[in-house]
């Protein structure tokens, strides 16, 4: 500092001729003012300096000692403000981040032998305590309120949805959601779900004036689908239809077929096969059929008798307790199933001769990857 305004003096022709005359008193306190604005607990304070005030006081009082005043006309500033710029200065802290109640303190970095030295002046100064009061109060507001969060799909592959409302609260748009698991959901599940703010929280009090009241908040899983995993669970009515559809399916085979008749189909009970955890199907359950039928033909010498299944996938209950399936979509035997009987050559059957050959093409050979219920009786 020193060295700057010794440039100063230079430039201005080096005219420094020292005098010895009686230091001026000058008292800084008096000419600067603190405030703080802003919200609670990010206020800022800031200071200022009444140079107006210290050129009306000091502006005639204080004189640099060169032989003219060729410093301060060049420079376009009197002595009293070359006093100031060159030998004070001063710092508040803290500034920022501030609430109602907290001190601030402005701190004097004063250059005193300037002072006395080239304008004699004696400088008279204090740190300065400033209580922050009348910052506005931050308010929160819960982000939840305001935000919709929804389950759809089929559990146990249900997923979330997090819609925000943006026009019932602007603010929401700076506010962004995530959830700790927002997949492969069942019904009784607990999604927690994190509220934040995009960008600085500074930014959001400034503009919003608030804050956050909550940040996290759990919501159950409900209302999802499940793919039923007893027989139980299928309302009567979607039964039947499902044991009609299957009965008409197989007379309508007979019914195309030469001197061959269904004479009986007796429903045995059924099968219900659901997905194992963690296994993946396109069928996420089977709900099995199982029949005893019985049959004749022209070369069978009376009836016989052979096991028969159909079955429906994916067969949905819905949260309203009523059932959903595509009741046009199911599966018969095939061709791996085809029984012969003995001595009847021309006559083969899709179905199984044993009830155990039956359980073991449907259940057995599927036990890796699916759990299975049954109320099959013979």
């Amino acid at each position: 500092m020193k060295k700057k305004l010794l440039a100063v003096f230079v430039i201005a022709g080096g005219m420094l001729a020292l005098t010895g005359c009686g230091s001026t008193k000058v008292d800084l306190n008096k000419y600067v003012s603190i405030e703080a604005k802003g919200y609670d607990t990010i206020g800022e304070a800031t200071y200022s300096f009444d140079y107006e005030a210290f050129n009306d006081d000091y502006g005639k009082k204080i004189k640099n000692k060169s032989k003219d005043n060729s410093a301060g006309l060049l420079s376009g500033r009197t002595s009293a403000e070359l006093l100031i710029d060159y030998c004070v200065a001063k710092n508040l802290t803290p500034s920022k981040g501030l609430s109602n109640g907290d001190t601030v303190t402005l701190v004097w970095d004063c250059k005193d032998d300037l002072a006395e030295e080239y304008f004699d002046c004696k400088l008279n100064y204090s740190d300065i305590d400033y209580t922050v009061s009348g910052l506005k109060e931050v308010e929160t507001f819960d982000p939840f309120d305001y935000v919709d969060v929804t389950f759809s799909g089929t559990a146990p592959d249900g997923v979330v949805a997090i819609a925000p409302d943006y026009e019932e609260k602007n603010a929401m748009q700076y506010v962004k959601f995530s959830a700790d698991k927002s997949s492969n959901l069942e019904n009784g599940d607990t999604v927690m779900v994190t509220a934040s703010i995009q960008g600085s929280s500074e930014d959001f009090i400034k503009k919003y004036g608030a804050v956050l009241g909550k940040t996290k908040n759990s919501y159950t899983v409900d209302g999802l689908a499940e793919y039923i995993h007893d027989i139980s669970e299928v309302p009567s009515d979607i039964y039947e239809k499902m044991d009609k559809q299957l009965r008409d399916d197989l007379m309508s085979d007979f019914a195309g077929w030469k001197n061959e008749d269904l004479k009986n189909m007796e429903l045995l009970g059924n099968y219900v096969l659901s997905l194992k955890d963690g296994k993946k199907s396109s069928e996420n359950n089977r709900v099995i059929f199982v029949y005893n039928v019985t049959a004749e033909n022209d070369q069978s010498n009376g009836e016989f008798n052979y096991y028969w299944y159909g079955y429906f996938c994916d067969v949905v209950l819905l949260p309203d307790e009523t059932c959903e399936t595509d009741l046009s979509y199911y599966k018969t035997p095939g061709s791996a199933d085809i029984i012969k009987f003995e001595g009847q050559s021309s006559y083969k059957y899709y179905g199984f001769k044993d009830i155990k050959s039956l359980y073991e093409n449907c259940v057995v050979s599927n036990i890796d990857d699916y759990e299975y219920t049954s109320t099959v009786q013979e």
